[in-house]
């Protein structure tokens, strides 16, 4: 299957639409770390998205820094909401 860069973006830009929605108002968390985090997910998604094609290195980091500041954000809205969001296993 091949990557489809305007698929991940767009899917990339709910899922922070989505988290926006509880954005800052999640019982037990602080405010001001959770946005943060949210913060910089989206610029890092969006940033490995812009990267050229010959920068693969670069858009693999941002997608790793993503991937590892993601499971404290499910963390606070698991507490939150009582659900179990996880990450599933990175691509190998």
């Amino acid at each position: 299957m091949d990557f489809d860069a305007a698929w991940a973006k767009k899917t990339a830009g709910w899922i922070v639409d989505e988290i926006k929605t509880i954005d800052g108002r999640l019982p037990g968390a602080d405010p001001a770390t959770y946005k943060a985090r949210l913060v910089t997910s989206q610029n890092f998604c969006s940033d490995a998205f812009d990267i050229e094609p010959d920068s693969a290195s670069t858009a693999a980091a941002k997608y790793l820094a993503v991937r590892q500041n993601t499971p404290p954000i499910l963390k606070a809205i698991n507490a939150a909401l009582g659900t179990h969001f996880v990450l599933p296993p990175a691509p190998e």
